[in-house]
């Protein structure tokens, strides 16, 4: 009997229903099972962070894709917080922005963040990208 492998969570950070509907069916398409968890804002992320971590270390999501742009604090306060607990930092962050600022990818990279990722305006490109960045996190990468 062959053995299954449970589905790799990610813990989608975003705001905007319309970019999280279609992250959430871009990753879909991925060949690797995925269980995609949502949170919309700072608090309510470092909140289930902080629950899952009290149940243990297999509790924590194994891929976070962040928004910089949330309503309560930014994603980078966010990505700060996760890097800087013991608990947590070992989770690899890839910040998924709309900015093409130098300074939010200089900065992203300051608080350790794993990778930094510009959402594409169009579906094609944005479903190129998530595509490709699944499949490295996924397939390719060695946690």
């Amino acid at each position: 009997m062959q053995q299954h492998e449970p589905p790799l969570t990610v813990l989608l950070v975003e705001d905007d229903d319309d970019h999280a509907l279609l992250i959430r069916r871009c990753l879909a398409e991925l060949p690797t099972k995925l269980k995609v968890e949502r949170s919309i804002d700072a608090d309510s992320t470092l909140q289930l962070l902080h629950a899952a971590r009290a149940r243990g270390p297999q509790c924590l999501p194994d891929l976070v894709l962040l928004d910089l742009g949330l309503p309560d604090r930014s994603g980078l306060e966010v990505l700060a917080d996760i890097k800087a607990d013991e608990a947590t930092r070992h989770v690899p962050v890839i910040v998924l922005s709309t900015s093409e600022e130098k300074s939010d990818v200089t900065r992203a990279y300051q608080h350790h963040a794993n990778s930094f990722l510009v959402k594409r305006g169009d579906l094609y490109g944005l479903r190129e990208m998530l595509r490709t960045m699944g499949q490295y996190w996924t397939i390719c990468n060695r946690s």
